[in-house]
Protein backbone atom coordinates (compact mmCIF):
# COMPACT_ATOMS: atom_id res chain seq x y z
CA UNK A 1 0.00 0.00 0.00
CA UNK A 2 1.63 3.44 -0.82
CA UNK A 3 0.02 6.73 0.75
CA UNK A 4 0.65 10.56 0.16
CA UNK A 5 0.93 13.38 2.77
CA UNK A 6 2.42 16.62 3.17
CA UNK A 7 4.02 16.40 6.10
CA UNK A 8 4.30 13.33 8.71
CA UNK A 9 5.63 13.56 11.78
CA UNK A 10 7.03 10.48 14.07
CA UNK A 11 6.24 10.03 17.36
CA UNK A 12 3.28 10.55 19.52
CA UNK A 13 4.83 12.63 22.43
CA UNK A 14 4.88 16.09 23.18
CA UNK A 15 7.16 17.25 21.01
CA UNK A 16 5.51 16.01 17.84
CA UNK A 17 1.90 16.65 19.28
CA UNK A 18 3.25 20.46 19.58
CA UNK A 19 4.95 20.17 16.03
CA UNK A 20 1.50 18.70 14.40
CA UNK A 21 -0.07 21.51 15.91
CA UNK A 22 2.15 24.09 15.51
CA UNK A 23 1.32 23.19 11.32
CA UNK A 24 -1.63 22.18 11.50
CA UNK A 25 -3.02 25.56 12.90
CA UNK A 26 -1.47 27.42 9.87
CA UNK A 27 -3.77 24.60 7.32
CA UNK A 28 -0.74 22.54 7.02
CA UNK A 29 -1.96 18.36 6.36
CA UNK A 30 -0.47 16.44 9.26
CA UNK A 31 0.03 12.70 9.79
CA UNK A 32 1.69 11.64 12.99
CA UNK A 33 2.51 8.34 13.43
CA UNK A 34 3.47 5.89 16.68
CA UNK A 35 4.77 2.62 17.10
CA UNK A 36 2.90 2.70 20.24
CA UNK A 37 -0.85 1.31 20.88
CA UNK A 38 -1.87 4.83 22.95
CA UNK A 39 0.01 7.93 24.63
CA UNK A 40 2.82 6.31 26.93
CA UNK A 41 1.35 7.13 30.25
CA UNK A 42 5.31 7.97 31.80
CA UNK A 43 6.26 11.69 33.22
CA UNK A 44 10.05 10.97 31.60
CA UNK A 45 9.85 14.62 31.74
CA UNK A 46 7.32 16.79 34.24
CA UNK A 47 8.55 20.26 35.00
CA UNK A 48 8.67 22.79 32.40
CA UNK A 49 10.23 26.19 32.20
CA UNK A 50 9.31 29.49 31.17
CA UNK A 51 10.34 29.16 27.71
CA UNK A 52 7.94 26.11 26.94
CA UNK A 53 5.10 28.56 28.82
CA UNK A 54 5.96 30.68 26.34
CA UNK A 55 5.18 28.21 23.22
CA UNK A 56 2.20 26.88 24.95
CA UNK A 57 0.82 30.43 25.13
CA UNK A 58 1.89 30.91 21.10
CA UNK A 59 -0.47 27.71 20.48
CA UNK A 60 -2.93 28.22 22.46
CA UNK A 61 -2.96 25.85 25.03
CA UNK A 62 -1.34 28.08 28.02
CA UNK A 63 -5.23 28.27 30.05
CA UNK A 64 -5.39 24.42 29.65
CA UNK A 65 -2.13 23.64 31.24
CA UNK A 66 -2.13 26.27 33.73
CA UNK A 67 -5.83 24.88 35.06
CA UNK A 68 -3.64 20.90 35.26
CA UNK A 69 0.09 21.93 36.21
CA UNK A 70 1.37 23.06 39.77
CA UNK A 71 2.96 26.34 39.41
CA UNK A 72 6.04 27.26 41.02
CA UNK A 73 8.92 30.11 41.07
CA UNK A 74 11.35 27.63 43.23
CA UNK A 75 14.55 25.63 42.03
CA UNK A 76 16.49 23.70 44.45
CA UNK A 77 19.20 21.60 43.75
CA UNK A 78 20.09 18.39 45.98
CA UNK A 79 23.25 16.98 46.67
CA UNK A 80 22.85 14.14 48.60
CA UNK A 81 26.66 12.96 49.67
CA UNK A 82 26.58 16.09 51.35
CA UNK A 83 23.06 16.93 52.27
CA UNK A 84 23.72 20.41 50.45
CA UNK A 85 20.88 22.42 48.91
CA UNK A 86 20.97 25.22 46.78
CA UNK A 87 17.53 27.13 46.75
CA UNK A 88 16.30 30.19 44.12
CA UNK A 89 13.23 31.61 42.90
CA UNK A 90 12.49 32.31 39.26
CA UNK A 91 11.38 36.02 40.21
CA UNK A 92 14.91 36.99 41.73
CA UNK A 93 16.39 36.89 38.06
CA UNK A 94 13.95 37.02 34.88
CA UNK A 95 15.55 37.60 31.42
CA UNK A 96 14.59 40.48 29.72
CA UNK A 97 10.50 39.73 28.40
CA UNK A 98 10.34 36.54 30.14
CA UNK A 99 6.44 36.11 29.71
CA UNK A 100 6.05 33.89 32.78
CA UNK A 101 7.72 33.53 36.29
CA UNK A 102 6.78 30.30 37.65
CA UNK A 103 7.51 26.38 35.88
CA UNK A 104 4.83 24.59 35.50
CA UNK A 105 5.08 20.62 36.91
CA UNK A 106 2.21 17.95 34.98
CA UNK A 107 3.19 14.24 33.43
CA UNK A 108 4.63 14.85 29.89
CA UNK A 109 2.11 12.48 28.96
CA UNK A 110 -0.69 15.09 30.03
CA UNK A 111 0.68 17.12 28.13
CA UNK A 112 0.57 15.17 25.02
CA UNK A 113 -2.98 14.45 25.86
CA UNK A 114 -3.71 17.93 25.88
CA UNK A 115 -1.74 18.64 22.68
CA UNK A 116 -3.93 15.51 20.87
CA UNK A 117 -7.32 17.08 21.98
CA UNK A 118 -6.46 20.20 20.25
CA UNK A 119 -5.14 18.73 17.30
CA UNK A 120 -8.01 16.61 16.86
CA UNK A 121 -10.47 19.68 16.81
CA UNK A 122 -8.53 20.76 13.52
CA UNK A 123 -9.51 19.24 9.98
CA UNK A 124 -6.64 17.76 7.97
CA UNK A 125 -5.06 16.00 11.18
CA UNK A 126 -4.24 12.23 11.25
CA UNK A 127 -3.04 10.34 14.64
CA UNK A 128 -1.68 6.92 13.69
CA UNK A 129 -0.95 4.37 16.09
CA UNK A 130 0.71 1.16 15.88
CA UNK A 131 2.48 2.44 13.16
CA UNK A 132 6.15 1.81 13.21
CA UNK A 133 8.44 3.38 10.63
CA UNK A 134 11.08 1.08 9.61
CA UNK A 135 12.86 2.94 6.45
CA UNK A 136 12.90 6.34 5.31
CA UNK A 137 15.09 7.60 2.51
CA UNK A 138 14.51 10.67 0.03
CA UNK A 139 13.51 10.06 -3.12
CA UNK A 140 13.25 13.39 -4.93
CA UNK A 141 11.48 15.68 -3.27
CA UNK A 142 9.59 13.59 -1.32
CA UNK A 143 10.42 11.51 1.95
CA UNK A 144 9.71 8.27 1.61
CA UNK A 145 8.80 6.05 5.02
CA UNK A 146 8.41 2.28 5.05
CA UNK A 147 6.15 1.47 8.11
CA UNK A 148 4.56 -1.28 9.72
CA UNK A 149 1.20 -1.09 10.06
CA UNK A 150 -1.56 -3.28 11.97
CA UNK A 151 -2.87 -4.37 7.83
CA UNK A 152 0.85 -4.78 6.62
CA UNK A 153 4.06 -2.90 5.39
CA UNK A 154 2.89 0.23 3.94
CA UNK A 155 5.08 3.26 2.42
CA UNK A 156 4.07 6.78 2.56
CA UNK A 157 5.52 9.49 0.50
CA UNK A 158 5.57 12.58 2.37
CA UNK A 159 6.84 16.35 1.49
CA UNK A 160 8.48 16.79 4.72
CA UNK A 161 9.03 14.31 8.05
CA UNK A 162 10.11 15.76 11.39
CA UNK A 163 11.01 13.04 14.30
CA UNK A 164 11.40 14.09 18.04
CA UNK A 165 14.70 12.70 19.03
CA UNK A 166 13.53 11.05 22.01
CA UNK A 167 10.94 8.95 20.80
CA UNK A 168 13.16 7.04 17.41
CA UNK A 169 16.97 7.18 19.24
CA UNK A 170 16.82 3.73 18.22
CA UNK A 171 16.46 4.74 14.71
CA UNK A 172 18.45 8.07 14.74
CA UNK A 173 20.50 7.04 11.31
CA UNK A 174 17.40 7.86 9.45
CA UNK A 175 17.29 11.39 10.27
CA UNK A 176 20.80 11.96 10.52
CA UNK A 177 21.58 13.59 13.86
CA UNK A 178 25.02 14.49 12.72
CA UNK A 179 23.20 17.60 11.71
CA UNK A 180 21.39 20.08 13.21
CA UNK A 181 18.94 19.46 9.94
CA UNK A 182 19.03 17.68 6.50
CA UNK A 183 18.49 20.26 3.18
CA UNK A 184 15.82 18.07 2.19
CA UNK A 185 12.58 16.94 3.23
CA UNK A 186 13.75 14.78 5.58
CA UNK A 187 14.46 16.66 9.27
CA UNK A 188 13.99 16.55 12.86
CA UNK A 189 12.23 18.79 15.58
CA UNK A 190 14.62 20.20 18.50
CA UNK A 191 13.98 20.21 21.44
CA UNK A 192 10.37 20.97 22.97
CA UNK A 193 11.60 24.72 24.15
CA UNK A 194 12.73 25.77 20.72
CA UNK A 195 9.31 24.40 19.01
CA UNK A 196 8.84 28.23 18.05
CA UNK A 197 11.80 28.18 15.73
CA UNK A 198 10.84 24.39 14.74
CA UNK A 199 7.30 25.92 13.74
CA UNK A 200 8.01 28.47 11.77
CA UNK A 201 10.73 27.17 9.82
CA UNK A 202 8.70 24.26 9.32
CA UNK A 203 5.89 26.26 7.60
CA UNK A 204 8.10 28.41 5.61
CA UNK A 205 9.63 25.60 3.75
CA UNK A 206 6.41 23.96 3.11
Amino acid sequence: MSEKRNVVIVGAGPVGFLTALGLARQGIEVTVLDCEAAIVRSPRAAVYFHTTLSVLNKLGLIEDAEAIGLASTDIKMHWPETGEVAHTDMRDALDPGQEFDHNLHFGQHILAELVMEHLERLPHTQVLWNHRVTGLEQTGSKAVLAVETPQGTATIAADWSSAPMGRVRPSAAFWGWNSKASPGPIGSSPPISNIRSSITASATRT
